[in-house]
């Protein structure tokens, strides 16, 4: 049985990736309004989910939306805009910046973020008052 993405945006990311578990926990002291939605990449129900995604899949962030699935610094940029205030006119400002430059850049870190930030053997753990937020 397919599990349903639930409503609201959800960010599917490298549960092994300090940078990225980082991340997450920063979104997740900034979502104020609590819509985002998060899932490991290497978790079970992740694949069904995507399954209509085109492949190859990239194996950091991925954000799905009411608009689609997004990638690479695109998803980073919605993902702020989801986040709302200033984060969203940083978005804006974001996407002042072709979107082959953000990509490089994007590309350049996630290549390298094992190198630079760690790597965990296991898939990061949410605080309690967060788990309700994780597809399981």
């Amino acid at each position: 049985m397919s599990q349903q993405i639930p409503d609201g945006p959800m960010l599917f990311f490298d549960g092994h990736c300090h940078l990225c578990q980082r991340s997450v926990q920063w979104v997740l002291r900034h979502d104020r309004r609590g819509r985002l939605r998060f899932a490991p990449l290497q978790a079970e129900s992740v694949q069904d989910l995507l399954a209509t995604a085109p492949a190859p899949l990239p194996d950091s962030l991925i954000l799905y939306d009411e608009e689609g699935i997004h990638f690479r610094s695109e998803a980073v940029l919605r993902l702020l805009t989801h986040l709302g205030g200033p984060w969203s006119l940083l978005a804006r400002a974001g996407r002042l910046i072709p979107r082959g430059l953000r990509d490089r850049l994007y590309d350049l870190v996630a290549t390298h973020r094992y190198q630079w930030f760690g790597k965990s053997s296991t898939c990061w753990i949410p605080r309690p008052e967060w788990e309700s937020r994780f597809l399981s």
